[in-house]
């Protein structure tokens, strides 16, 4: 009770108002997609930072604020939990598309089917424009896919950013919250091969 009265509630507001407003436009981004043809990386990157990487940089730093962290403290969580956020829905959508179902609870191919604009779906499209339907489903049910490689080269380079801050901050949790993220995302990387699988 200490920490939340000493938080800067004008900022905690601040925040949680920017993330409602972020969750709201991503997911309006999210389901206007999957009426378009086509939709570019950028744009898919722009909706996966607003629909879900904000979400998490939000916690990052308001946890930080609630355990009565320094502001640096507070920018580096921020910062972690943007890169984590942005993994965390490569990863999701990687194993969309290639995922045990047993493992993931999500039968492949399903977001496809649901026309829905992922990143390697993206990456895909951008490399050959008007792929759609079974055979790109088809091309994306494997990790060797050119897109699929490239999704997961960008979420270890977005791990490695999130690695790399928790460096920028200091305190008790450090160690843990760097065997955290490694222990959550290792493991699907690993499944892709030696060219992705780094995350140190």
């Amino acid at each position: 009770m200490a920490a939340l009265a000493e938080l800067d509630h004008g900022r905690a507001v601040n925040d949680g108002a920017a993330l409602t407003q972020g969750l709201i436009n991503g997911q309006r981004l999210d389901v206007a997609f999957e009426s378009r043809e086509s939709v570019s990386v950028d744009e898919c990157l722009d909706m996966v930072r607003q629909k879900t990487a904000l979400f998490f940089e939000t916690a990052g730093a308001l946890g930080a604020r609630l355990g009565r962290g320094s502001a640096e403290l507070a920018d580096s969580m921020r910062l972690v939990g943007r890169n984590v956020g942005m993994a965390y829905q490569m990863c999701d959508d990687i194993a969309g598309l290639i995922g045990d179902v047993a493992v993931t609870g999500k039968a492949r191919g399903q977001d496809l089917r649901r026309a829905k604009k992922s990143l390697p779906v993206t990456l895909a499209m951008d490399a050959a424009p008007g792929a759609l339907g079974d055979e790109l489903s088809a091309a994306l049910a494997t990790s060797d896919h050119p897109a699929v490689r490239a999704a997961a080269r960008m979420c270890r380079r977005h791990v490695e950013s999130a690695l790399r801050s928790i460096g920028t901050g200091s305190g008790v949790g450090v160690g843990d919250l760097q065997a955290l993220i490694e222990a959550i995302f290792e493991p699907v990387l690993a499944h892709l091969g030696p060219d992705v699988v780094s995350v140190h």
